[in-house]
């Protein structure tokens, strides 16, 4: 071939490039109908078929190029062009041609990987990949090539390592390489990570309203709703009114208090997906439209039967039913949870309820509140079998010293840690929760050990738990900000213990270190309990000491108006009366509990 043919053919597939197929294909043409055995000309054509979506027709010119002279990158044009047609076998045997005649050629490597990824030779194809960064190793391109691919088949943390390898070899103005290792943290649930890469990338891209919609919703999960709502409706004003967007900003309002607000972004969103319409049944159910929530939750389940969307809609719906006290309808679905929330893997099968004359080993799932809340089940599940009842290592010396003297005597209680001794003891394991469903019981009798201290001190002792865990997204709606509690703390006469580990307020007493036994015998010390939804809420209920549980607006179900006395008679429930932000909706709570405190110390 000529260096003026040569020149031709280059000058062809520039214009190719720059998407001039049309004028390269011309040339092209010109060159063959001179040269019918140019095979580099033959191939030229094949790329412009390619480009314009011919691929049969690429298949037969990068064919003739083959019969020609058989160049390697001949067989790439070839494979591809086979693999858009659905040939995958074909594709793979003209891409191996490839990689055996150049196996320098990080292109061959890449186009077999994804011939073999459509065949389902999922490791084989990573191998490709990994040799095409062995063969590019400063590339950061193709480690993000890597990255999506094991994103793709569920490797998510080689994805996020392929991701950070990337972004160390990326231009500080690198945008994809953030956005994808910001992606995969936020996917696994490390948000805190992903927030700094989102917020360089809002930075790097301050009019995207992408960046500032993801950059919100990295805030959102960070516990940081105030700023997340405000970078949302940003990105919303300056264009980005997707449903995730919209979704997003309304889930900062709940976050917020502010339900109404919430519901009427819900309401903007068109055609929303599944997860968004339990996420607007939440919201209606927080405002007590039970059926509307129901009415969404259901029809979740109808559109995605089998899917997590329909298990998560199932545990939702359960939890309205709760919270309305319909307790037959909803511990079966309640059993849900366990799809999304799996249990750690035990030896033995799960217990379906029945009588057994070996034991059964019943656990925790959740936190300390569903652990105090649900053991009232226990001893009924001691009426069809010797039980193993194994709890947190904080409510070990609790459940020893103050509750297993009253249960029957073929329950006993084993420390986490010694479990390994008991193996081949029991038969059958079940979590606490799945009592109620397991013994078709729906609720048993409050549990309560009946403490009522005799008050003879003219100082009133009263204990605080004002907050929750700080990590729990909706938890600026659960705990008080702590200005809040100003009113509260500056009444006379009365002495204020935190029920806090490790936190305290001015004029108040530490929680001294220890566990809940510790716990416990402080609060038996007091003549009353200030309490947040919180495992010191469950624990008082159970000791006896008279308790005024602080409830958010809406508030979790099993402080509902409707089932609140079917758990403790030692609560009284204070509600927030109207759905606002916190600095603001505690304060009905606060004064009825101030009236409260009033009438305990005259009485």
């Amino acid at each position: 071939m000529t260096s003026s043919t040569q020149n031709r053919i280059t000058h062809a597939l520039r214009l190719l490039a720059d998407d001039d197929a049309y004028a390269a294909e011309v040339l092209l043409k010109e060159v063959i109908a001179s040269d019918p055995d140019n095979a580099e000309g033959w191939h030229g054509l094949a790329c412009v078929a390619r480009s314009a979506g011919r691929n049969d027709l690429a298949i037969s010119l990068a064919g003739r190029a083959v019969q020609i002279s058989s160049e390697p990158h001949f067989h790439i044009t070839l494979g591809s062009a086979l693999l858009a047609e659905g040939h995958q076998e074909a594709a793979r045997a003209a891409l191996n041609v490839s990689v055996l005649q150049n196996p320098e050629n990080p292109l061959a490597h890449l186009t077999l990987a994804e011939v073999l990824e459509t065949l389902g030779r999922i490791n084989d194809a990573e191998t490709a990949l990994r040799n095409v960064i062995r063969l590019r190793p400063l590339d950061a391109a193709y480690r993000l090539i890597l990255s999506n691919f094991l994103q793709r088949h569920n490797k998510l943390e080689s994805a996020i390592t392929a991701a950070q390898d990337a972004l160390s070899l990326s231009q500080p103005v690198d945008v994809d390489a953030r956005q994808m290792l910001a992606t995969l943290l936020n996917l696994v649930g490390r948000p805190k990570e992903a927030e700094p890469l989102f917020s360089e990338i809002r930075a790097l891209c301050p009019d995207d309203p992408t960046a500032l919609a993801n950059h919100g919703m990295a805030l959102f999960h960070c516990g940081q709703p105030e700023k997340a709502l405000d970078l949302l409706e940003q990105a919303r004003r300056l264009g980005s009114s997707t449903p995730e967007t919209l979704n997003n900003l309304a889930l900062c309002l709940m976050s917020l208090g502010r339900l109404n607000d919430a519901e009427t972004i819900f309401e903007k969103i068109l055609h929303p997906k599944s997860g968004i319409k339990i996420n607007h049944g939440t919201v209606l159910a927080e405002l007590g439209k039970f059926s509307h929530a129901e009415a969404l939750y259901q029809s979740v389940i109808k559109d995605n039967p089998g899917k997590t969307e329909s298990a998560l809609a199932s545990f939702n719906l359960a939890t309205t039913f709760l919270a309305q006290a319909r307790y037959g309808e909803a511990w079966p679905l309640f059993e849900t949870r366990q799809i999304l929330m799996p249990i750690l893997p035990f030896s033995v099968p799960q217990w379906d309820g029945t009588a057994r004359t070996d034991a059964v080993l019943l656990h925790g799932e959740q936190g300390l509140g569903d652990f105090l809340q649900f053991m009232r089940w226990v001893p009924i599940a001691a009426e069809k079998a010797p039980i193993i009842l194994s709890p947190p290592s904080t409510l070990l010396r609790f459940l020893q010293k103050m509750i297993s003297p009253l249960w029957p005597k073929n329950i006993r209680i084993i420390p986490m840690e010694e479990l390994q001794h008991e193996v081949g003891n029991y038969s059958a394991h079940a979590s606490l929760l799945s009592l109620p469903a397991l013994l078709n019981n729906p609720i048993p009798a409050p549990f309560c050990l009946g403490h009522s201290k005799h008050r003879s001190e003219t100082i009133l002792k009263v204990g605080i738990a004002w907050a929750g865990n700080r990590d729990f997204q909706f938890d600026k709606r659960r705990s008080l900000p702590e200005s809040n509690l100003a009113p509260l703390l500056s009444l006379p006469n009365i002495e204020f213990q935190s029920l806090i580990p490790g936190q305290t307020l001015p004029g108040m007493k530490p929680l001294p270190e220890g566990d809940m036994l510790s716990t416990a015998e402080e609060i038996m010390k007091l003549d009353l309990v200030i309490s947040v939804d919180t495992a010191i809420a469950h624990l008082t209920g159970i000791i006896g000491t008279p308790l005024l549980l602080l409830n958010r607006f809406g508030g979790d179900w099993r402080w509902s108006e409707f089932c609140q006395s079917h758990w403790y008679r030692n609560v009284t429930v204070l509600r927030q009366t109207e759905s606002n932000t916190p600095e603001t909706a505690w304060d009905a709570p606060i004064k009825t509990a101030m009236a409260h405190l009033r009438n305990f110390s005259e009485g």
